[in-house]
């Protein structure tokens, strides 16, 4: 049998990195329509906001990147419709 030990790993990312990386994502946002520019800046904001906060929430930052991950998802599934 295996080994039966878990571990749990946590790592802490600097808020000018995150803060980086959300100012990354903007700027994939400039070529898209006004309406995906709008929904996206607000994923983008919440998350800003939040990891800005001095009370940072885990659950919450979750739940933006999580909500991020279903609108990249939905923005990549028009793209594939709009090339085939």
């Amino acid at each position: 049998m295996g080994n039966q030990n878990v571990a749990y790993v946590t790592q802490e990312i600097a808020d000018l990195d995150v803060r980086g990386l959300i100012n990354e994502l903007r700027k994939h946002l400039i070529d898209e329509t006004s309406d995906v520019q709008r929904e996206g800046g607000e994923l983008l904001d919440g998350l800003e906001a939040e990891v800005s906060s001095g009370g940072t929430s885990e659950s919450r930052i979750k739940l933006y990147l999580n909500g991020l991950a279903a609108f990249v998802k939905i923005l990549e599934r028009a793209a594939r419709r709009d090339y085939f």
